[in-house]
């Protein structure tokens, strides 16, 4: 889990900077962690209803980042810039489409 993290917090520290394709791949990437976080939260909640052990074990509080960052990060993706084809200077047909954007 700390390598889960250690990775969402550095997607959330270039994802600004990303192309829309890449952008998307990162929204994924932190919807799996959202959910990641959500599981392992319920495992630990588990296993402190075990009284032999509740005392033995300390049980770390998780953190997902603001809820309202992944509506940040779809709104940049809608407006991310599009890969550009070195040769023409162009975006590339069909480069980053948001899947399911309306």
């Amino acid at each position: 889990y700390k390598a889960a993290s250690e990775g969402i917090m550095n997607l959330a520290d270039k994802f600004f900077e990303m192309e829309r394709a890449q952008a998307v791949q990162g929204i994924e990437l932190y919807k799996d962690n959202l959910a990641l976080s959500e599981r392992l939260n319920a495992y630990y909640a588990a296993m402190q209803n075990i009284p032999a052990l509740k005392n033995i074990i300390q049980y770390p509080q998780l953190a997902p980042l603001p809820a309202d960052f992944l509506t940040t990060m779809e709104e940049y993706v809608r407006e991310a810039p599009k890969e550009v084809d070195p040769s023409s200077g162009s975006p590339r047909k069909g480069a980053g489409a948001l899947a399911g954007n309306k």
